[in-house]
């Protein structure tokens, strides 16, 4: 049986890409992509994101890797799975996350409206206060005249 760094090899040879270009679009210096292929464990996520590059799913070639998740510039991707079959539970997922904080800050608007709602009811008060202090002033200086 090959090993994962024989088996890598010839999936970027078979995808016919430079591994200059390869490289550039992973996003790393030719000396460190090297040393992540020559570790004694390849990680599962830099054989993903080559994968990626290469449009080669490695969970045929591995099968320990089938349902590996790992993000790839802000995406999220699955092995061994129709992209838009993760994309949909990501986005569900997402939409659930969004719908939960439009609640939370629906709530926080609510108090912050009654908070408001209090200090008018307050501020009415003191004016009608005020307007019967100044009342009674001019009630005062006119008797006073």
């Amino acid at each position: 049986m090959k090993d994962k760094r024989s088996i890598i090899d010839q999936r970027i040879k078979e995808s016919k890409m430079q591994k200059t270009v390869l490289i550039k679009r992973l996003g790393l210096k030719r000396g460190n992509f090297y040393l992540k292929l020559n570790e004694p464990e390849i990680s599962q996520k830099i054989i993903a994101e080559i994968g990626h590059v290469i449009n080669w799913d490695f969970s045929k070639d591995f099968t320990e890797m089938k349902g590996f998740h790992y993000y790839y510039k802000d995406r999220l991707f699955v092995l061994g799975e129709p992209e838009e079959a993760y994309q949909r539970k990501h986005e569900y997922a997402r939409f659930d996350e969004l719908q939960q904080r439009i609640e939370k800050q629906d709530a926080q608007i609510e108090s912050q409206n009654k908070i408001i709602a209090g200090m008018q009811k307050e501020m009415k008060h003191m004016a009608t206060q005020q307007k019967v202090t100044n009342d009674t002033l001019k009630k005062l200086l006119k008797a006073m005249n």
